[in-house]
C-alpha cells in the first residue's frame, strides 16, 4: 500500500505500490491474553491479537498512532490508566507525512477495552475531556527539527515512565542527552508530564546515549550496597558515549556503560525536587518543544498537592478562538492541530539531573540491550551488544574473605590471593589483619597457593560409650604458630558446647591427649535414639573459633532392645543372650560373664557368632498370616539360632491394641513352634476395611524362671484377621479378592460374601467361587454420553460385577450397536471398563451399552 493511504479501505488517487511492513513495537496484555503488535503500515497502527493464536486479529486501531517508517522509534507498554484499568502507553518519534500525521501525539495512553456504555472503543484515548486528555504533542513548528527517540517504557508505583534520547535545546547542533519522561497513571489530562535528564557519567566521559532500560527488584547484596530494601525496584540502563568529534549528532562510539538508579530512593526523589523547584518559582519550565517556556509561578503548595498536576504553572497553549486552524479536509477527515485546542497543561522540564556513576564500563563494545535477574541474593545482568554478543555481569567485591569461609578449608577453597587462614585467630582474612606471634612467620597466615590447613589426622578412639570415660589421642598436622595450651571442644546438635581440660600438644608427633567430659556434663541422648553426633574441634585456650574439626560420637549400646539391632549397630556393641541386653564392647567381659554372646558387626576381631543373622529369631513362609474372623487356629512359626541349653520354655503372644492374649507353645524337634489353638475374633473389623492386624511374638524363658524375653521378629511376622462380608459388598468385588489371602466366595442365597461353611446354599449354583462369574452385571454410569460416528471415543463404564479378568469382558462391550474395544491396561476388575468405540455404519446412531 502507498504510504499516502491512511487506512486499509481508503480510496486514493495516488498510484498504489507495495510497501514494506516494519515491526515497530510489541507488548503482551496479560489480563485479556492478547498480543499488542504495532507496524508501520497504514501510517503506523496497532492490533490486538489472540495471544494463543496470533493469526487471529481481534481489533485494529482505527487511527494512526505511531511512527510509520523503518527507523523512527516507537515504545508501547501496558500500565494502569486514570480509571485504574489497564491502558496502552505509547511514545513515538514524530514522522513528517500527510496532514493527518499531525494528529499523532508524542506520548499518549489508549484504551485496551471497550467502555461499559459501548461509546468508548479500543485504542481511543484512555480519558478525554473537552480540551484535554491523556496525550501530549510536540509544538507544530518544532516537529520536523526536534527529534525525540523513545528507548523504553515502564510503570513503577503510580507513575508511567519513558526513557528518551533528545536534544538538550532546540538548535540543530545541540548535544544529545538522555531523559526520563514521567506522568502520573491517574492523571486524566497529562498535567503531570515532566522530563528530567538521566546522567551516566564517570570522570570526564559522559555516556549520554541511552540504549535500553530494564526495571526489576534488587537482589539482597545489591540492595544492601545501595542502601535500599530488597523488594525495592531499580532502574537498570545501558548507555553509549557519542563521538564528540563527529559532525553527526547522536553518533555512538564503542564506549559503553551500565548505570543503576534506585527508583524510590533516587528517581522519584529527583522528580519531586524538580517539580517542587518549579512550584517555588526557581526557574522556567524549560520545555520549548512543548511550548512550555514561561517562568514557574511561586506557590506554597505541598508535594501532595502538586504531585500529579495543578492549574498553576500550566502551559495555556491557546484559547479555542486562537486555534485559527484551517479546516483541512483530507480523505473526509477534518484535521485541527490538537496542540492548539484550548486547555491547560502542566509541562515541566527539570533542571536537576538524575545522576549515577557506571557500575561497569567497556571501551570495545556497543551495549544495546539489558535484562536483569536475581538468584540467591545476587543480581545478574545480561547485556546484549550490537554485534550479537551477550555479557553476563555480576557485581562482586574484589576481596570478601570472611563471607562463606568459616573454616580453613572453605577459606583456601575461595582461591582468592588476597585471602588466607589466620591460624591464631582461626578466621579467613587479609594477611595484614592476621594476628601472629612475634617475630612473624609465614606459617601463621595460610594462603591457597603455598599452604595446607590445620587438620585432625585422626582420633583414637573416634567414638565412646557415653557412660564411660576415656582419653582421646588426637593426631594433628599443619598447626603452624599455635602457641599455648589447646582444648578438645565438643559441639552437639542442640548447640551445646562442652570443653575438655586444656592439654599440651606433644611437639614430637603432633598428638594432643585430652579427656572426654564426664557424663553429667553431656546432653541426654534423645528418646528412640542411640547416640549423639558431635563436632570435635581443637581450640586455643580462651577462644571459641575452631582451629580444626572432625566428627565424634557418644553412643549408648543399652538403647538397643533387640539382638538384631544391637548386632548390626554402627557402634561396637555386643548382645548378651541370657541377660537379653546390649552392652558396649569394652564392657562385654564384665557384663556378659559366662554368657553366650552375639558380637556386633563393628566389633574388632573374628567371631563365630557375629552379626544380626546369628541372633535367635522367628521366621514364617509369609510375614502375614491370614485368619478368618471367628476361626480357631494353631499358629506355627520356625525358630532359628536357638540355644537349647537355656532357651527351654516358650509361649506365644497375640496383641490387639492394648489387649494381650498369651498361649502356651510347643517346640518340635526341628525348632518349629506351634501355638495352642486360639479363636480370632474380628476385633472391630468394620472400622478397618475388613481386616484387623494382630501383633505376634514368641517369648522364651529358662527352666523355672519367670523372666521372659522376646525372640527377634525381624520379618515382622503378624496375624491379619479378616471378615469376608466386610471386605466386599457385592458379588464382583467378592470374587476378585486375593485368594492367597482370603477364603471367600459369593453366597447367592444370602447375597453375601462369606466363607464356604457360612453359606446356606441349597444347590451348587448357590455358591460362587473365585473361578466363576457373577450373574448380574450392572452399569451404574458411563461417560461421555455421545461421540463422533467415526469412532475413537474413549468410553468409561462404571458398575458392579463387570467381570473378573480382561478376558471376561474383551469383545463383550457393544455401544449403540457398535463394538467397543476394551483397553486392557485401564480395566479394573468387576468395577470399571474403559473401551474405544468403533466406526458407526449409520449417522446419528444411538442405543444402549451392552
Amino acid at each position: 500500500m502507498s504510504v499516502e493511504i491512511k487506512g486499509r479501505n481508503d480510496s486514493c488517487s495516488a498510484i498504489r505500490h507495495k510497501t514494506n511492513s516494519h515491526a515497530k513495537a510489541l507488548a503482551v496484555y496479560d489480563k485479556s491474553s492478547q498480543l499488542i503488535e504495532c507496524t508501520s503500515l497504514f501510517q503506523g497502527r496497532c492490533r490486538l491479537r489472540n495471544l494463543h493464536n496470533i493469526t487471529d486479529v481481534q481489533v485494529e486501531s482505527p487511527e494512526p498512532m505511531l511512527a510509520n517508517d523503518a527507523t523512527s522509534s516507537a515504545v508501547v507498554f501496558v500500565g494502569t490508566g486514570p480509571s485504574g484499568d489497564p491502558v496502552l502507553y505509547v511514545g513515538t518519534t514524530f514522522v513528517r507525512g500527510p496532514l493527518f500525521r499531525d494528529d499523532i501525539p508524542a506520548v499518549t495512553s489508549l484504551r485496551l477495552s471497550r467502555g461499559r456504555d459501548g461509546d468508548a472503543k479500543e485504542f481511543e484515548l484512555a480519558d478525554k475531556g473537552l480540551a484535554t486528555g491523556t496525550e501530549i504533542s510536540l509544538e507544530r513548528k518544532f516537529r520536523s527539527s526536534y527529534r525525540i527517540d523513545y528507548v523504553g517504557g515502564f510503570e513503577s508505583g503510580k507513575y508511567a515512565y519513558f526513557a528518551t534520547r533528545q536534544g538538550k535545546t532546540l538548535g540543530e547542533d545541540a548535544p544529545i542527552q538522555s531523559r526520563l519522561v514521567r506522568v502520573c497513571t491517574g492523571d486524566s489530562h497529562f498535567y503531570s508530564y515532566t522530563e528530567v535528564m538521566l546522567e551516566c557519567m564517570k570522570d570526564d566521559t559522559d555516556y549520554n546515549l541511552i540504549q535500553d532500560v530494564y526495571v526489576a527488584t534488587a537482589g539482597y547484596n545489591l540492595a544492601k550496597s545501595l542502601g535500599i530494601s530488597e523488594g525495592d525496584e531499580v532502574l537498570y540502563a545501558v548507555f553509549v558515549a557519542d563521538d564528540v568529534t563527529s559532525f553527526q549528532r547522536n553518533f555512538p562510539t564503542r564506549r559503553s556503560a551500565v548505570c543503576i538508579y534506585p527508583i524510590q530512593k533516587h528517581v522519584e526523589k529527583k522528580f519531586e525536587e524538580n517539580i517542587m523547584d518549579c512550584y517555588k518559582g526557581l526557574y522556567t519550565k524549560q520545555l520549548p518543544w512543548f511550548k512550555s517556556t514561561a517562568k514557574c509561578k511561586t506557590t506554597h503548595l505541598s508535594w501532595k498537592d502538586v504531585e500529579c498536576g495543578q492549574d498553576v504553572n500550566t502551559n495555556i497553549a491557546f484559547s479555542f478562538y486562537e486555534c485559527l486552524c484551517p479546516l483541512f479536509i483530507v480523505l473526509e477527515h477534518i484535521v485541527c492541530d490538537r496542540e492548539r485546542s484550548f486547555g491547560k497543561r502542566k509541562v515541566v522540564g527539570g533542571g536537576k539531573p538524575i545522576s549515577a556513576e557506571p557500575v561497569l564500563t567497556v571501551n570495545d563494545a556497543r551495549f544495546t540491550a539489558i535484562a536483569v535477574n536475581t538468584t540467591r541474593g545476587s543480581t545478574v545482568a545480561f547485556i546484549g551488544t550490537d554485534d550479537g554478543r551477550i555479557f553476563k555481569v555480576v557485581k562482586m567485591r574484589t576481596s570478601n574473605c570472611g563471607e562463606g569461609a568459616a573454616t580453613c578449608v572453605s577459606c583456601l577453597a575461595k582461591r582468592d590471593p588476597f585471602c588466607g587462614w589466620c591460624v591464631k585467630n582461626s578466621i579467613c582474612t587479609e594477611e595484614d589483619t592476621c594476628e601472629r606471634v612475634l617475630p612473624k612467620t609465614s606459617s601463621g597466615w595460610l594462603d591457597f597457593q603455598n599452604n595446607r590447613c590445620p587438620n585432625i589426622r585422626g582420633v583414637v578412639p573416634d567414638k565412646i560409650q557415653i557412660t564411660t570415660a576415656d582419653f582421646l589421642n588426637v593426631s594433628l598436622e599443619n598447626m603452624g604458630d599455635t602457641k599455648g595450651r589447646l582444648q578438645c571442644s565438643f559441639r552437639f546438635s542442640d548447640g551445646k558446647v562442652v570443653n575438655s581440660e586444656p592439654a599440651k600438644q606433644d611437639p614430637h608427633d603432633g598428638t594432643l591427649r585430652c579427656a572426654t567430659p564426664p557424663i553429667n556434663r553431656l546432653p541426654m541422648i534423645p528418646p528412640n535414639e542411640s547416640h549423639h553426633r558431635a563436632i570435635l574441634s581443637i581450640v586455643a585456650e580462651g577462644r571459641i573459633t575452631p582451629i580444626a574439626s572432625t566428627n565424634f560420637s557418644f553412643y549408648d549400646c543399652n538403647r538397643y532392645t533387640t539382638c538384631s539391632t544391637c548386632a548390626k549397630s554402627e557402634f561396637p556393641c555386643d548382645w548378651c543372650l541370657e541377660s537379653n541386653e546390649c552392652v558396649a564392647g569394652k564392657l562385654t567381659e564384665d557384663k556378659c560373664r559366662k554368657q553366650h554372646i552375639v558380637n556386633g558387626l563393628n566389633r574388632e576381631g573374628h567371631s563365630r557368632r557375629k552379626g544380626p543373622q546369628k541372633c535367635p529369631h522367628i521366621v514364617a513362609p509369609q510375614t502375614k498370616l491370614y485368619v478368618a474372623a471367628g476361626e480357631r487356629r494353631n499358629i506355627s512359626v520356625k525358630m532359628q539360632n536357638l540355644d537349647p541349653i537355656f532357651m527351654t520354655d516358650f509361649r506365644c503372644q497375640f496383641r490387639v491394641g492394648n489387649i494381650e492374649h498369651e498361649k502356651s507353645a510347643v517346640k518340635t524337634f526341628d525348632d518349629n513352634i506351634i501355638c495352642d489353638e486360639m479363636q480370632f475374633d474380628h476385633y472391630g473389623i468394620g472400622l478397618s476395611g475388613g481386616t484387623s492386624p494382630v501383633e505376634f511374638n514368641v517369648v522364651w524363658s529358662s527352666g523355672g524362671s519367670t523372666k521372659r524375653h522376646t525372640l527377634d521378629n525381624v520379618g515382622g511376622v503378624a496375624v491379619e484377621v479378616y471378615k469376608c462380608e466386610a471386605l466386599a459388598s457385592n458379588c464382583g468385588a467378592c470374587l476378585t479378592l486375593d485368594t492367597t489371602k482370603y477364603e471367600c466366595g459369593w453366597c447367592v442365597t444370602d447375597s453375601r460374601c462369606v466363607r464356604p461353611m457360612a453359606c446356606s446354599a441349597k444347590s451348587p449354583q448357590d455358591w460362587l467361587n473365585s473361578t466363576q462369574l457373577c450373574s448380574n452385571p450392572t452399569i451404574e454410569d458411563f461417560s461421555p454420553r455421545k461421540g463422533p460416528v467415526g469412532g475413537k471415543t474413549k468410553l468409561r463404564i462404571v458398575g458392579t460385577n463387570l467381570g473378573r479378568r480382561y478376558q471376561d469382558v474383551s469383545g463383550a462391550v457393544i455401544v449403540a450397536n457398535v463394538q467397543c474395544a476394551v483397553i486392557p491396561s485401564e480395566y479394573h476388575p468387576a468395577t470399571e471398563i474403559v473401551c474405544e468405540t468403533g466406526k458407526a455404519q449409520v449417522k446419528n446412531s444411538k442405543g444402549p451399552i451392552v
